[in-house]
């Protein structure tokens, strides 16, 4: 081989070695109590004002709200669906959000916990109808979703201050 090809063949090389080594690395598997973590976070706030925030944050988002129901904190909502077509038929996939706002006490102060799940629901059609839902396990989405309702709870308590 001459050196030119070798020059050019060693950034390849490195590439595919470097590659190989995550490709195989496996997802962590995440127990419930794991899951229950990621997804529940306590806001130092009445459940009124936090129940709000989080219907606000979904409607910001695009989020059609289902359900919502004070009394017991639940709160259903469900994202714009994207249609797609493909090989296998048409595709339709959403996002369903559930929210269950509590109210607790955190150092012997009223405050509110919040649990959220986000699930993806691929509907293809294709000679029949298949549905998939995936539950998304994303930390960075709850991070994301979390900070949004605690900006959200923010803004709404300067507003009532004022």
């Amino acid at each position: 081989m001459k050196t030119t090809q070798i020059k050019f063949l060693l950034p390849l090389l490195a590439i595919f070695i470097l590659s190989g080594c995550t490709m195989g690395t496996p997802t962590p598997k995440l127990n419930s109590l794991q899951i229950e973590a990621m997804q529940t976070q306590v806001f130092p706030a009445a459940k009124k004002p936090t129940f709000n925030a989080v219907m606000t944050v979904l409607q910001n988002e695009g989020y059609t709200i289902k359900t919502a129901d004070y009394d017991t904190g639940f709160i259903t909502g469900k994202s714009p669906t994207k249609s797609g077509f493909g090989f296998d038929g048409s595709t339709h996939t959403s996002i369903l959000a559930t929210a269950f706002v509590t109210p607790v006490k955190q150092n012997n102060k009223t405050a509110s916990q919040i649990r959220l799940s986000f699930v993806e629901n691929q509907e293809v059609t294709h000679n029949g109808t298949y549905t998939n839902s995936t539950q998304i396990l994303d930390p960075e989405v709850y991070k994301k979703a979390f900070s949004n309702i605690r900006q959200q709870v923010f803004v709404a308590g300067s507003v009532t201050s004022s």
